[in-house]
């Protein structure tokens, strides 16, 4: 896949996985939360990470290892808070970009916390093939269909 269709699908499953997998949260939130990703994804583009999340085929810095300074403003790692307020944006938006560059990647997984059906509402009820041919079972290494799996199924995506 070229990185120019990389990206656009990185950029395609962060917004789709940012607006339609996390329907318990305001617009608001989640259009914050979009402007950030974005332009995050899109640097890394930039700078040629395209394979993903942990991987940089031209040398410079992985997505994962850039991520920390472009989102320094939201970690409150190390900072005494108390567990109500703590600010959740930065796991979330970490979570989301990581989870659109393994996604492209060819290798999912690295995402605990969602559901088949997470991923299905995402795409309309039907997950695209793209996503869909880098899934195994643990077991034996067989591929799974995500679109015949359950629901309720738990994912790391």
């Amino acid at each position: 896949m070229k990185a120019k269709e990389q990206r656009a699908r990185a950029l395609d499953f962060a917004w789709r996985l940012c607006f339609k997998g996390h329907p318990r949260l305001t617009e608001n939130r989640k259009q914050r939360l979009w402007d950030e990703i974005e332009s995050f994804i899109v640097y890394c583009f930039e700078l040629g990470a395209t394979a993903g999340w942990e991987d940089n085929p031209k040398g410079h810095d992985y997505p994962c290892d850039l991520f920390p300074d472009h989102f320094e403003e939201y970690d409150v790692t190390g900072r005494e808070f108390e567990r109500e307020k703590e600010n959740r944006f930065y796991s979330m938006a970490q979570a989301i970009c990581r989870s659109a560059f393994d996604a492209v990647s060819g290798f999912p997984g690295g995402v605990f916390g969602y559901k088949i059906g997470d991923l299905k509402l995402m795409y309309e009820g039907r997950i695209p093939r793209w996503i869909n041919n880098g899934w195994v079972r643990l077991k034996d290494s067989s591929p799974v269909n995500l679109n015949a799996m359950p629901d309720e199924e738990h994912i790391a995506i």
